[in-house]
């Protein structure tokens, strides 16, 4: 099946390539969510645009809901499948530019274009440290000999904050970079209330609920928002925090908790499908991550009107004014966070104007057609570059 337009489409003057979004991964993190907000703006202002993506994936799902064309194919041998139909959607002219999401869809993109003879290649960063940058050895080596075959073969980068432009300027320095922020559509809790979800995790209404959303990986520092929570507790007793999320900290987290004594007061929940309406019932969200890239989930929470604090590294920098669209706090200092939880929790009067604030921004300056339209800009002139 071929997307709906065979030809560019020409809009009033304007013209809109045939682009393909690209990623091997099956899940629905932040790369993920931003990929169907993207695809959904493309499709709003009028570009011919579909989904690479395994055929079993939130991905696809997600395409599927919203009318977008898929490219599929299996998650076993992934690689080989996916860049035959790809070359295939390139040769037949059904594909202009592909748009890759990671290191694996970079690389399929790169070698796809390169054997059907036509097409481009743009690539977004979503991260200030790829996992294959920490490969050692022979697997190191060639792991850098097929990302820089492949960055020699991609019209530029886009990177999703400045503190990811500088990272991936270090990694391929001769490769244009361009900073696009990402953009949400307005964020939508699952409708349920915050009564309903004081009562679903046993939470009395006039306790102070502070959330996190996370995954409990090392570079995420959820341990700093634990000990916060700790110390927090002997000037305001009356707190519980949840942290919804999964990883390979879970274990180490869940015994600083029963160390600390915290069970009562913090609760490691788990991934939660509906993470919009935990966010948007509590008091305050936290992200304590100390080498965050960007934090989808902090424009999510600043447009759902809860405060939020954040650690001041990486992304949460250019997203965050401090103290008028949120809070932000000394990375791994947990003594700071609790007193910036303190501030927030019990002056009702700065929570209400960064809660404004933050809103504003979140509708001026980070929104998904705005984004949108600026990543278009970027096809377009890739392509007429290289026409």
């Amino acid at each position: 099946m071929q997307m709906q337009s065979q030809q560019t489409n020409v809009i009033k003057g304007q013209t809109f390539p045939r682009v393909l979004l690209l990623s091997d991964s099956p899940v629905l993190a932040g790369t993920e969510r931003h990929m169907l907000d993207l695809a959904r703006g493309l499709k709003e202002l009028g570009t011919p645009v579909a989904v690479g993506c395994p055929t079993i994936s939130a991905l696809a799902k997600g395409a599927a809901k919203l009318e977008i064309h898929t490219y599929c194919a299996p998650k076993k041998n992934y690689l080989p499948r996916m860049l035959g139909i790809i070359r295939r959607a390139l040769a037949q002219g059904e594909v202009d530019l592909i748009h890759a999401h990671n290191g694996v869809s970079h690389i399929i993109a790169t070698a796809a274009i390169a054997l059907a003879g036509r097409g481009q290649c743009v690539s977004t960063h979503h991260f200030l440290a790829p996992a294959r940058t920490k490969r050692k050895g022979l697997s190191g080596m060639l792991t850098r000999s097929i990302h820089s075959w492949a960055a020699n073969r991609t019209a530029c980068f886009i990177a999703i904050s400045h503190a990811v432009a500088q990272a991936c300027s270090d990694r391929a320095p001769n490769v244009p970079t361009h900073v696009i922020h990402n953009g949400i559509f307005p964020a939508k809790s699952g409708g349920r209330s915050a009564s309903d979800i004081r009562a679903e995790f046993s939470i009395p209404a006039d306790v102070r609920f502070i959330v996190c959303a996370a995954r409990l990986d090392p570079e995420k520092s959820v341990e700093t928002l634990i000990e916060a929570i700790k110390l927090l507790r002997h000037r305001m007793p009356d707190i519980f925090c949840l942290i919804a999320g999964e990883g390979k900290e879970r274990d180490r987290l869940q015994s600083l908790i029963e160390t600390l004594g915290l069970t009562q007061f913090v609760r490691l929940a788990g991934f939660q499908e509906d993470v919009g309406s935990i966010i948007e019932a509590a008091d305050v969200f936290v992200l304590p991550s100390f080498c965050e890239p960007l934090g989808l989930v902090i424009l999510e929470a600043m447009y759902l009107k809860t405060p939020v604090i954040a650690a001041a590294a990486g992304g949460p920098l250019e997203l965050i004014e401090n103290k008028k669209t949120g809070l932000l706090f000394t990375p791994k200092d947990s003594a700071d966070l609790s007193y910036k939880l303190q501030h927030l929790l019990s002056d009702n009067k700065s929570a209400e104007s960064i809660i404004r604030g933050a809103r504003t921004a979140v509708e001026q300056q980070f929104n998904a057609i705005g984004m949108s339209v600026r990543i278009l800009d970027v096809y377009r002139s890739v392509l007429a570059a290289n026409r």
